[in-house]
């Protein structure tokens, strides 16, 4: 039994385990392993790599020396979860320099064997035997202090160089593949992809799909799509982890092999524009060892969308969101200055992640407040205006594209900007109402009335010169307040709990006091005005329903002193007494009822 111990930096094969310990700052993480035969001398050698099986290897050396030439090397190859795959011997090994040993992806290993500045590179293949020489020049002098490799995940070898100090040279090398030579995903055990590497989607694609060479488990890394803004940005388009959701991701249950992925209907939402989709390593294990595989880096995978294609024409549309309540919580604790700070720059980075032009998709004036979940929200409205370019996004289709993203907050990058993620997931943008577009017939019929009863009243006026039709205009207009105000303490008030109480209170108070000064007034008139009383007895009936309307002003009596159209039912008198109860208390209500009020709606914004 040894132990296989792993610890920061780069060492070569003649360094002591206990000087690069004390080099390298420590032990990164260590094993207990059994090896076929125990190593006389310590693990000298270690790499990281990934093997032709996708699967992510440390390798330990041991070196048996005598003296100074190596005369054997013994690889202990060690999966990432710290089990010995393979232990190989590597017995034509006859070099009396130092020397490292470097995993390929695409099978075999490249070694590097040097004294100095000179060096010489073999491809080895699985077996640890010599299959070729590098093609650089054998040796090559590469400076000690004045030089740099690296060797890359598609098998290639590539050394900087400095010449002086202005001038550096780049030389590359692409080693040998022994396994998938026509691979562009720098990943030898993936088979195919759907669609496939270049190939062109468009917004109706809804899946896509990749194959394995074994079968596979699902884990717990991630697969994103972005998409390249102006060559340069990467917008997060999608990501979600494989073992997220069985509706997201899953596998063809006919082999394990292939993962099929949905794409989200936003996904691909810009036309003639460059996506790419990467994955992570341990997105998917091997289902025999459940080892983590590797994924595929940038800029591999990529696809294209379909040229533009011309949009329906829609208005511009005024849209409402939701914050959360903790993103509430935070914009009432702004002052109102950064209140309009942050609307402002949500406004802006949701035009980045939907995508669409600033100047597009603006913050409006406003806000609500919102307590229909119990907890208190923020309502915040925004422009999103409409162009002529059918080529470009409709208002409405920009609409749908973010309330999109907002079903899949989760998965999106409104999770990456500080203003985004405190929107509502649950509460989809809604279109605010627009009068001349919501409301037509309504409008229309308000107009039609409105006409309707100025023709009235100019015929009234002229031809009963001695009458108040002015009183009548009055009526209707009290019958329409009062209804608003019931509708707005039922439908509103509620939304907020500040508002709820003092509106109650107010409409309550204003209802009694009007109520019970009209029913004051009839009394009165009844028993002290003859007149009135005469009237009564032919046109009582109508007082009932005459008290009901007063209840939202006490100004709605005046319409029995009328005169109107010089009916008799509108030609009741009113003693001195009843007109100056009817002006005071009109004057009480201003003052008790209707300024606090409006001084509530405003203070609350609504």
């Amino acid at each position: 039994m040894g132990l296989f111990m792993t610890f920061e930096g780069t060492i070569i094969s003649t360094t002591k385990l206990h000087d690069a310990l004390i080099d390298y700052g420590g032990i990164l993480k260590y094993w207990v392993v059994v090896p076929i035969s125990s190593p006389s001398d310590g693990f000298l050698f270690y790499c990281r790599g990934a093997n032709i099986n996708g699967e992510i290897i440390e390798i330990a050396s041991e070196i048996i020396q005598t003296k100074i030439k190596v005369v054997s090397v013994t690889a202990f190859y060690v999966l990432e979860r710290g089990s010995v795959t393979s232990i190989g011997k590597m017995t034509n090994v006859n070099f009396t320099y130092g020397f490292n040993l470097i995993p390929l992806r695409f099978g075999g290993y490249l070694i590097l064997v040097y004294q100095g500045d000179i060096n010489f590179g073999y491809v080895l293949n699985e077996d640890g035997n010599v299959y070729s020489n590098w093609s650089l020049p054998q040796p090559l002098v590469l400076p000690k202090y004045q030089s740099a490799y690296v060797v890359l995940v598609n098998n290639s070898f590539v050394f900087v160089e400095n010449q002086n100090n202005s001038i550096w040279n780049v030389t590359r090398d692409d080693l040998y593949r022994f396994y998938r030579q026509d691979n562009r995903l720098n990943n030898p055990i993936i088979e195919s992809t759907s669609p496939i590497i270049g190939s062109q989607v468009n917004e109706s694609t809804k899946k896509l799909q990749f194959t394995f060479a074994y079968p596979v488990t699902l884990s717990n890394s991630n697969i994103s799509i972005y998409q390249q803004i102006n060559g340069s940005n990467d917008l997060l388009r999608q990501r979600f982890q494989g073992d997220a959701s069985s509706q997201l991701c899953h596998l063809y249950s006919n082999d394990n092999k292939t993962v099929i992925i949905q794409v989200f209907p936003s996904t691909f939402n810009e036309p003639n524009s460059l996506y790419y989709v990467t994955i992570e390593n341990n997105f998917v294990k091997r289902s025999d060892s459940d080892e983590a595989l590797l994924g595929i880096d940038k800029n591999l995978w990529t696809l294209t969308t379909v040229e533009n294609k011309n949009y329906v024409y829609s208005s511009q549309i005024t849209g409402v969101i939701r914050l959360t309540p903790d993103g509430s919580n935070h914009y009432l604790s702004l002052s109102s200055v950064d209140q309009q700070k942050f609307h402002k720059q949500l406004a802006t980075d949701l035009s980045s992640i939907i995508p669409v032009e600033d100047n597009r998709l603006t913050a409006a004036d406003g806000l609500e407040k919102d307590m229909s979940t119990g907890s208190l929200q923020i309502l915040l409205p925004f422009n999103i205006k409409d162009t002529t370019n059918l080529s470009k996004k409709s208002a409405n289709k920009i609409y749908q594209d973010f309330n999109t993203l907002l079903k899949y907050k989760e998965y999106s990058a409104l999770m990456n900007y500080n203003t985004t993620i405190l929107i509502d997931e649950t509460y989809p943008m809604t279109i605010a109402p627009f009068l001349l577009r919501d409301y037509t017939e309504l409008i229309i019929g308000i107009v039609l009335l409105t006409i309707a009863l100025l023709i009235l009243y100019f015929l009234a006026s002229r031809k009963f010169k001695k009458a108040r039709n002015l009183a009548m205009f009055n009526l209707i207009f009290i019958v329409i307040d009062l209804g608003l105000r019931i509708s707005f303490f039922v439908n509103d008030a509620h939304k907020v709990p500040e508002l709820y109480v003092p509106t109650l209170i107010i409409l309550i108070i204003s209802i009694f006091i009007n109520t019970s000064a009209s029913f004051a007034i009839t009394i009165h008139e009844i028993s002290k005005n003859p007149d009135f009383s005469k009237w009564a007895s032919k046109y009582g009936q109508f007082l009932p329903i005459l008290t009901i309307i007063s209840a939202g002003r006490i100004e709605a009596l005046n319409v029995l002193t009328s005169k109107f159209g010089m009916l008799e039912i509108f030609s009741a008198t009113f003693s001195e007494v009843a007109e100056k109860i009817i002006f005071f208390v009109g004057i009480l209500c201003l003052f008790v009822c209707e300024i606090p009020q409006f001084i509530i709606q405003q203070y609350f914004g609504v």
